[in-house]
């Protein structure tokens, strides 16, 4: 929350950042994708996941060590809420960058394949956040 007490600029800010990874793994999968075919993409979205992952885990550390929090060990054990909604996303971002190589042979993407890559990268965040959020409460009851 901020200073008003309202939840929405840090929303906004983390629908940012999303955006600014899902647009980096678009250029990053579209180049490695056009180098080294099409079999690569499985593997650069399980690489960014895990690296999401590790920035993940090493910006929520080191912000609880400054504010004193104890038990910085339990951030690891979130790896299920970190990595498996990123798998998804990144995955669906790979289907919609294949297909985008499939019908053009640019070298970089069009603005438009990107588009679809991050719609795919978001589309794919939230269906896994549905999940999450429906396991969570049936884990606990309605």
């Amino acid at each position: 929350m901020n200073a008003v007490g309202s939840p929405i600029p840090g929303f906004l800010l983390s629908c940012a950042v999303l955006a600014a990874i899902a647009v980096v793994y678009t250029l990053i999968a579209w180049s490695l994708a056009r180098r080294f075919g099409f079999r690569v993409l499985p593997f650069s979205a399980v690489a960014a996941s895990l690296a999401v992952f590790t920035l993940f885990v090493a910006l929520l550390a080191a912000w609880m060590r400054t504010s004193g929090v104890p038990g910085t060990e339990i951030v690891a054990r979130t790896w299920p809420y970190v990595i498996v909604p990123f798998l998804i996303a990144f995955g669906l971002s790979s289907v919609s960058i294949r297909k985008s190589l499939l019908q053009t042979d640019a070298l970089r993407p069009s603005f438009g394949a990107t588009a679809r890559a991050v719609g795919a990268f978001f589309g794919g965040y939230g269906v896994a956040l549905l999940g999450a959020f429906v396991f969570n409460y049936a884990r606990i009851g309605w």
